[in-house]
């Protein structure tokens, strides 16, 4: 179960990535809140680190461009369940690193 809860989180962070600049310049803001929105996006940009450029673009159109699985394997010549299980991989990946 605390595996889902941090692919969730991970799904999270994915998509709202701008609001590590929100909270850093938001005055109500705690020190602690800040640090902890900073060790996430580096934890995020670690875990990026490690994907390939198709698992990169497959995250980017997916979380960052909001497209479909099925949008996303017509783009990549791939079948949807392709992209299913490469996305289920790239979060596990992605989980192995991020220590949420």
């Amino acid at each position: 179960m605390k595996r889902n809860l941090n692919l969730i989180k991970i799904e999270s962070v994915l998509r709202e990535y701008p609001v590590s600049e929100a909270i850093c310049n938001n005055p109500s803001a705690t020190a602690e809140q800040k640090k902890k929105v900073i060790d996430i996006v580096k934890q995020i940009e670690l875990s990026l680190g490690v994907l390939t450029p198709v698992e990169l673009e497959i995250i980017n159109l997916r979380y960052f461009n909001h497209i479909s699985n099925k949008d996303v394997a017509k783009k990549l010549n791939v079948t949807e369940q392709t992209i299913c299980k490469k996305t289920k991989n790239i979060l596990n990946k992605i989980n192995k690193i991020m220590v949420l």
